[in-house]
């Protein structure tokens, strides 16, 4: 439907729900929907919008806000890149299993001014691709001109062929850097607190922090997950090597 990329879809929602760690099936649209000031991200790219929704967790905006804001975003796409200007005239169907999500109703209702109703979720929307094509099939054998099926060795073929090639290399994992020696220099001979230097890499993705001696030698360190909270994670960061350290410093 969509030949630039998976902006306007439905797994670039998912993509980005499993990203800030909620979970697309239930905390998604019960958050979203929660929202009081929909924040404004740029949905034409996927890349842009993930900058755009990392830039705002990092300014502590509200994740109703994004959330919604991403909804908002996936919608105005779908509008202008999927259906090019087309008019809407209600009653519009929703169908497929982003019809799942009440948060993307709600925006296509805001972007599209329908009024309430006006947009229809039908009862089996996550299949209708499935039961249009079955009509269409009956259609065919009606006409006389469907094409006889073959059974499902191609598939079972696809299936063998897939668990034959799956082949993957083991995880990078970088070598830990030795700190044994600098938190041994914490303990001087005069036994006063050594100074430190303190450093924060707060990314989209995880949070880092470090401490280092005037030797440049690492005296503690931490890594986790930024998991969409980066106020938190900063906070934990800090309390993780506070606790590797104690006074020493």
């Amino acid at each position: 439907m969509n030949a630039l990329c998976a902006a306007g879809t439905g797994s670039f929602l998912d993509q980005q729900a499993e990203r800030l760690g909620i979970a697309i099936d239930r905390e998604f649209a019960e958050l979203a929907l929660r929202s009081t000031s929909p924040a404004r991200i740029a949905g034409r790219c996927t890349v842009f919008a993930k900058s755009d929704m990392i830039h705002l967790q990092q300014k502590g905006t509200p994740v109703p806000d994004i959330l919604m804001g991403f909804c908002l975003a996936l919608v105005r796409n779908y509008r202008s890149v999927v259906c090019k200007g087309k008019a809407f005239t209600p009653p519009i169907f929703f169908q497929g299993g982003v019809a799942y999500n009440a948060a993307v109703a709600r925006a296509f209702e805001t972007v599209l001014d329908l009024a309430p109703g006006q947009l229809v979720v039908p009862e089996h929307h996550w299949i209708m691709a499935a039961i249009g094509t079955a009509l269409n099939v009956m259609d065919e054998l009606e006409a006389g001109s469907a094409t006889p099926f073959r059974g499902f060795e191609r598939l079972a073929e696809g299936e063998r062929f897939g668990q034959q090639n799956g082949k993957h290399h083991p995880p990078l994992r970088a070598a830990a850097p030795a700190i044994a020696g600098a938190l041994r220099h914490l303990n001087g001979s005069d036994g006063m607190p050594v100074p430190v230097f303190l450093g924060v890499d707060v990314g989209s993705i995880s949070t880092k922090a470090v401490l280092i001696d005037h030797e440049h030698r690492v005296v503690a360190r931490h890594y986790r997950l930024t998991a969409g909270a980066p106020l938190e994670a900063i906070r934990a960061a800090l309390h993780a090597v506070s606790a590797d350290v104690g006074t020493r410093i």
